[in-house]
């Protein structure tokens, strides 16, 4: 029987395992989707003995591949990724709601990059998630659909959510997205080491 790894290594649509002397890579088109890979490639692996390539890919080494094993993993990690989606979401809609509480209208000065980032998380979740990601984000905010789309702009001029690609439709949130939320959070444990 030819040996594999237990636990698929996975990337975005993609996953890889060992079998054997060989790589399997199992790659999905669609995020969403619960079955399986649409697309399956083995290839040796780098460090692989020769001795054991030299049958090739054998009847054995196709019984071996853990498709099930993969497919379950998938299915753990989308759903982990749900879970965080939903907490990220949930903040982020939250964070905006106080800000714009807290200052309704603040006019030529504008609002932080803090804000834009939230709006970059809440709506790049969104657009995966729903067919009108503009709409959905107003009414998560209790903003009208006009001023939604007002922050996106912004927060895409800011630099916080690229731009929309055929693979994310709605973009989503940038290194510098991340740059601000990781500095602002270093500067609130600061603070609270202040106090």
């Amino acid at each position: 029987m030819t040996d594999h790894t237990d636990e698929p290594q996975a990337q975005h649509g993609q996953a890889t395992t060992e079998v054997g002397p060989w790589l399997v890579t199992y790659a999905w088109t669609d995020d969403a989707s619960q079955g399986g890979p649409m697309e399956l490639s083995i290839r040796p692996r780098p460090d692989a003995d020769p001795a054991e390539l030299a049958r090739g890919i054998t009847t054995s080494t196709l019984r071996a591949i853990p498709l099930a094993n993969v497919i379950e993993a998938r299915k753990k990690a989308q759903a982990t990724n749900q879970q965080r989606h939903n907490f990220v979401l949930h903040a982020a809609t939250r964070e905006i709601r106080r800000m714009v509480e807290e200052d309704p209208r603040p006019g030529s000065r504008g609002r932080p990059d803090l804000f834009y980032v939230m709006v970059a998380f809440a709506y790049a979740i969104q657009a995966l998630r729903s067919k009108s990601p503009v709409n959905a984000l107003a009414q998560a905010t209790g903003a009208d659909r006009r001023t939604a789309e007002n922050w996106i702009r912004l927060a895409r001029e800011r630099g916080m959510i690229s731009a929309p690609t055929p693979g994310m439709p709605g973009g989503k949130w940038t290194p510098k997205a991340e740059q601000v939320l990781t500095e602002y959070m270093a500067q609130s444990k600061e603070d609270e080491g202040t106090n």
